[in-house]
């Protein structure tokens, strides 16, 4: 076998940086597929040196994942990027799982959505592309979501309604991530909206229902349990 050429070292140290920058950024080969329009198998090739790196390559890798190349340029040398750095923050042990846990109302319509699609949280990550804890960090308040993300993941939920459950509020939901999520659940937009313009969400009204029942004589859940037969 004839020694790797200057051209091929060069070539393997683009993958090995564009790899890492994709793993930094906590973004699957699934997702980063997606945002450029690209099959898996040619991710992977990318990232394993099979493929030739050019500029262009770079540069839009770079952009899916929203680096500069002075950020390129540091994970190249094996440095930290600082993406995380302003999060990190020492707590104490009381503190640390209410840190920026804000469970809003997009993030609530975007549980009842996946719920009413019968999926669980690992599957609601799975048809999305994202890790298996994302969307219980995500109904858990500690994502956040543009309407981007959120419109994906409802799609992805209605296009697949076969597989069977990011909702605790533990990730930042900013609209791109919120429309990303709402196409990942099979469904548009304009249901996510309907339900964001609703007072009362329905969580709220099945654990509104759910108390008022607990309270009731054995006669009326009887009755109770009658009308919800026949509707």
């Amino acid at each position: 076998m004839q020694p790797a050429t200057q051209k091929e070292k060069m070539n393997l140290s683009h993958a090995k940086a564009l790899r890492r920058a994709r793993e930094m950024m906590k973004v699957t080969r699934i997702e980063m597929a997606r945002r450029l329009n690209l099959s898996i198998e040619a991710i992977k090739k990318y990232e394993k040196g099979g493929s030739i790196i050019d500029e262009r390559k770079i540069h839009n890798y770079l952009q899916a994942l929203h680096l500069t190349d002075e950020d390129y340029q540091k994970i190249k040398r094996g440095k930290g990027i600082g993406i995380n750095k302003k999060q990190r923050i020492v707590f104490s042990n009381s503190d640390r799982r209410s840190y920026k846990r804000m469970i809003t109302k997009e993030v609530r319509v975007l549980k009842i959505l996946r719920q009413m699609k019968n999926l669980s949280q690992d599957q609601a990550s799975f048809i999305c592309g994202y890790s298996r804890p994302s969307i219980g960090h995500i109904e858990n308040g500690r994502i956040t979501l543009d309407q981007t993300r959120i419109k994906f993941i409802v799609e992805s939920y209605y296009s697949r309604p076969s597989i069977g459950h990011i909702e605790n509020g533990r990730i930042t939901l900013d609209q791109t991530r919120i429309k990303f999520i709402v196409e990942s659940y099979g469904q548009n937009m304009s249901e996510f909206n309907r339900l964001m313009c609703e007072e009362i969400l329905r969580d709220e009204i099945l654990k509104s229902a759910n108390e008022k029942m607990k309270n009731l004589s054995e006669e009326k859940l009887k009755i109770v349990n009658s009308l919800l037969l026949n509707l």
